[in-house]
């Protein structure tokens, strides 16, 4: 029995580099007025922190408030939009599609944005599309949802909707967020954040999930110490405060010295780096997040009507 492969990969995050719907928000109010919309927006974010809106009511107000026209539709996107979405490809994520292509695996693009911002660009790469359905007026989409948000289970239970079932298949999946979770673990090989041919699993709860409850706790023995103090904290404070001081002076000593070394070592293999990186200058990323190695293009992202699959490394970047 032959078997049949699936290919699915999720869109923003990992097939492109960001969000589509920040990409289009930011083409549709260029510069200091997507800014000025965006202050607007910060109670909606909050409401959403505070679980009282939805990831689904959160995008429909984003939309009305970034995409849509006078007549409260969205805003048609023509193929300059769908251009820079080809621009934003990760070139890791294209070879990995395009070598799939290549052996004849069925490839799905599986997506919570919504399709009228993503349609253009499953077309430009050959492969199907599922995200996030609108309601239409006139011909034309507007921000309400039209169903649930393609996220999490519901990922799950619209690529079996929209292949008639899963059965007979073997899904390989590629994923880089909690929304995906369920595809990845549906998936007989998950790629989480990962695109080598070895399989990577979603992760398990680790101790970041615990990290607020400690914060929490950390807060109220604090308060508690203060309210015990009574009336001696300030007389207390008053006399470690020297102290104190002393031991943020060597903290400080501490990463000079660090940065001293640092420039040291880079002067010893010619590299000259300036003492205030500015943004774009190479030197402005955090030594915790290093920059990912880039492969070069394996051909053009928008146009390449070839589905040769370029010759893929044995250790493939990860992030």
């Amino acid at each position: 029995m032959t078997t049949t492969w699936l290919a699915v990969f999720d869109v923003d995050g990992t097939l492109l580099r960001g969000d589509c719907l920040v990409v289009a928000a930011r083409r549709e109010h260029p510069g200091l007025r997507f800014l000025w919309l965006g202050l607007g927006f910060l109670p909606s974010l909050l409401l959403r922190g505070l679980k009282r809106l939805s990831t689904g009511q959160l995008k429909e107000r984003f939309l009305a408030r970034f995409l849509s026209a006078d007549d409260g539709c969205i805003t048609p996107l023509d193929e300059a939009f769908v251009d820079q979405l080809c621009s934003r490809l990760h070139p890791e994520a294209l070879a990995r599609l395009r070598w799939h292509q290549s052996r004849g695996d069925r490839v799905v693009l599986c997506s919570a944005s919504p399709r009228c911002l993503l349609q253009g660009l499953a077309d430009r790469l050959g492969v199907e599309l599922i995200a996030t359905e609108l309601e239409s007026r006139a011909g034309r989409w507007t921000p309400s949802l039209a169903g649930p948000n393609c996220k999490g289970p519901e990922k799950v239970r619209r690529l079996e909707e929209h292949l008639g079932g899963l059965e007979g298949l073997c899904i390989e999946a590629y994923g880089d967020s909690s929304g995906d979770r369920e595809l990845l673990q549906r998936a007989d090989r998950p790629h989480y954040r990962s695109f080598s041919h070895g399989v990577r699993p979603y992760p398990g709860p680790g101790l970041g999930a615990l990290l607020p409850v400690m914060a929490v706790a950390l807060l109220a023995y604090g308060l508690l110490g203060v309210w015990s103090q009574g009336g001696a904290l300030g007389p207390l404070l008053t006399r470690l405060w020297p102290t104190i001081a002393v031991g943020l002076l060597l903290v400080l000593l501490g990463y000079a010295i660090r940065f001293l070394r640092w420039r040291l070592l880079l002067g010893a293999v010619g590299q000259r780096p300036p003492w205030l990186p500015m943004p774009g200058s190479g030197w402005d990323r955090s030594p915790s997040r290093p920059r990912r190695a880039r492969l070069a293009r394996p051909c053009d992202p928008c146009c390449c009507a070839s589905t040769a699959a370029p010759r893929l490394p044995s250790a493939w970047p990860r992030w």
